[in-house]
């Protein structure tokens, strides 16, 4: 026998475990559901339910972990007698809860496809990379570049954005007659390894400038090829107007051999030694970049638009306040952008959103080029 006291404790404690069981239990048994549903309809419908689950879950996690941060304090509040301040803690946690969910559905640089990510934010925002692949031939065609070679591998390839890049790529390199070659290169994450796949980069660009020739351009989608690349294209000879995610540190501070310690968190400055360095090695005019840092400029960007919108002085998805937000962080290089286009039925997405920077040159002295004015040809919104 349990007892009388022991009892009333049992019951106790069943009073708490109970609507607890049944949450979990409640929790799990959707996302069986969702998965048993999906499955009937498909690999592809499955595999979206999955990523789609791995979406919502942080965010339901952040937000229960803030409501049951309140609890022990209500608790204390209400040991003590402090009924009156019960109702500011639960407003307090309800504020932060808001707030703390409208910034993670904020996404910036996903891995996702469009069309997976679209239902799971808010608003998202990406590199522009189809009209990236118009702006970067733009910029090759001013500078006389005659073969246009891009590599990659099939994993980067798979990926919708980056696919249509190509296909931009290959159609402005006919429009304006360049040749359009198509390399291959090992996959870092394969089992060649990040080494094994900068060893193929440093040994294969020598041969390829010369079979392509000196006026020939490169683009690499990944960033663990992007530093060999730009190392030997500075001993060979050859042009590289940005790279998939520009920065100037993207690539540049291995193959230049420079430190930017002093210069950390300072893009301005940052810039200015990675220019000198490309001038001093005869690439003046040669090499381009975003003269801030896609990465730094969206994070730091996107959480000021967050704090706006929170504050009301912003429009969640106002481009020119996301680009007002943008430009506190790259105040010498302007921003362009739009709207995702489904390339399939040309339909405009409603928070989904593309933006690119201004491409800026390095040489003595350094320009930016434009393109954040330059008006991409309609056709291309929809080229695959």
């Amino acid at each position: 026998m349990l007892g009388k006291k022991n009892a009333v404790r049992l019951r106790r404690l069943l009073d708490v475990m109970i609507p607890i069981l049944i949450t979990q239990t409640a929790i799990m048994a959707m996302n069986f559901c969702d998965s048993a549903m999906s499955g009937h309809a498909g690999a592809v419908h499955l595999a979206g339910t999955a990523i789609g689950g791995n979406l919502w879950m942080p965010v339901m996690a952040s937000l229960n972990g803030i409501l049951l941060g309140s609890m022990p304090i209500i608790a204390h509040l209400l040991g003590r007698g402090e009924r009156q301040n019960i109702g500011r803690v639960v407003r307090h946690t309800m504020l932060l809860a808001t707030a703390f969910s409208l910034l993670l559905l904020v996404a910036g640089v996903p891995q996702e496809d469009p069309a997976v990510i679209t239902a799971a934010a808010d608003f998202v925002l990406y590199t522009d990379e189809p009209k990236q692949g118009d702006t970067i031939m733009e910029t090759c065609a001013k500078w006389g570049v005659d073969v246009f070679v891009h590599y990659s591998f099939p994993r980067h390839l798979a990926y919708e954005t980056m696919s249509r890049r190509v296909a931009v790529m290959k159609a402005a390199c006919e429009e304006f007659g360049m040749k359009f070659v198509l390399e291959t290169a090992p996959d870092p994450t394969s089992d060649v390894g990040v080494s094994g796949a900068q060893a193929y980069i440093l040994e294969q660009v020598p041969a390829w400038v010369e079979k392509y020739g000196q006026k020939a351009a490169y683009f690499c989608t990944n960033d663990a090829h992007t530093e060999p690349l730009l190392k030997r294209l500075l001993e060979c000879g050859g042009y590289f107007i940005e790279a998939d995610l520009p920065s100037p540190l993207m690539g540049y501070p291995g193959a230049l051999g420079i430190d930017l310690t002093e210069e950390a968190g300072d893009f301005e400055k940052i810039l200015t030694k990675v220019e000198s360095a490309i001038v001093e090695k005869g690439g003046a005019d040669h090499f381009g970049t975003w003269a801030y840092s896609y990465g730094y400029t969206l994070s730091a960007g996107l959480a000021l638009h967050a704090k706006n919108v929170l504050d009301c002085k912003s429009e969640l998805k106002d481009m020119d306040d996301v680009a007002a937000a943008l430009q506190v962080y790259s105040p010498k290089a302007a921003w362009n952008g739009a709207s995702y286009t489904n390339a399939t039925t040309g339909a405009k997405s409603e928070n989904v959103f593309l933006i690119y920077q201004d491409t800026y040159i390095m040489g003595d002295p350094g320009h930016f080029m434009g393109n954040a004015d330059v008006e991409i040809p309609e056709k291309y919104f929809t080229v695959s």
